[in-house]
């Protein structure tokens, strides 16, 4: 029940600023229904999915309290975008010393970037791999008028640089990783070849130093512990009081831990799978 709420309360209690409401109300439905059949009946919500196809691909522009969004259907960018999403992890952007500079990986369609700046963070690097999702992330960061201090990469973020092979799942914007993290998933429909480097070498290109780095949000879907290893520099420069939030998956979550303590992180909260560390 609380689920159905929250998702009447994101379909109609949106301002829609570009784009058809009646239409708006109509495919955003639709996806949500798909979405229910994908989890548990694959082939019917596909099969949905391909009903709506003749469609011609939808685009709207939202506001929300979080802020302004491109959403299409048959994705998660709606739900990405909504005040409901991690909801509980909002404060813990506010918990760092300073607030320098916010070090995105893994930014998505920008929403944690947006309420970074919201929050008071001077600049912000953000750091996507998914080629369709970072199209979405520059649509959005200059909706938002955080352009002239936010910086974007489309990159993939690891231990060393390279091209790797991403797999992307269409109805899951923030589902992407590297080929062979997890290939007995099947929900992956799309592969590209990407370019990956360091978080050291990132922000050096960026002309950021490391003990400008904040705050550091990392989810990148299993690769946790190779992009913290690129991370040799602002591990060690950030200064005392400044937070690492990260996504752990079950793949060598004991290493990354391990990692971070090593660093002088030191867990302070945990919320499910989603841990925030902070610099002793």
């Amino acid at each position: 029940m609380k689920k159905l709420e929250e998702v009447y309360n994101i379909i109609f209690h949106t301002e829609i600023i570009k784009g058809s409401r009646l239409l708006f109300y109509f495919l955003f439905s639709a996806s949500y229904i798909s979405h229910i059949f994908l989890r548990k009946l694959p082939w019917l919500g596909k099969a949905i999915k391909y009903l709506f196809s003749p469609f011609p691909e939808n685009k709207f522009i939202i506001k929300n309290k979080i802020g302004i969004f491109v959403v299409k259907p048959f994705n998660d960018s709606i739900t990405i975008s909504s005040e409901y999403f991690e909801g509980r992890l909002i404060p813990w952007l506010e918990i760092s010393k300073n607030k320098e500079t916010f070090l995105d990986l893994g930014a998505n369609i920008g929403r944690y970037t947006i309420l970074a700046h919201a929050k008071g963070y001077q600049k912000s690097i953000s750091v996507e791999a998914n080629p369709y999702t970072y199209a979405l992330l520059k649509e959005n960061i200059n909706l938002n008028n955080i352009g002239n201090s936010a910086i974007l990469k489309q990159l993939a973020v690891g231990d060393a640089e390279r091209d790797v092979e991403f797999e992307t799942n269409s109805n899951h914007l923030g589902g992407g990783r590297i080929v062979g993290i997890d290939s007995n998933n099947p929900g992956w429909d799309m592969k590209n070849v990407v370019h990956m480097n360091t978080g050291d070498h990132i922000i050096r290109e960026c002309g950021i130093s490391p003990n400008k780095i904040s705050f550091v949000k990392i989810d990148v879907e299993g690769f946790e512990y190779e992009a913290l290893s690129g991370m040799t520099e602002i591990l060690e420069m950030m200064q005392k009081g400044c937070c690492i939030m990260l996504e752990i998956s079950d793949r060598k979550d004991k290493e990354v831990k391990q990692l971070l303590a090593t660093n002088h992180f030191i867990l302070q909260q945990e919320i499910e799978s989603n841990y925030l560390f902070i610099k002793a």
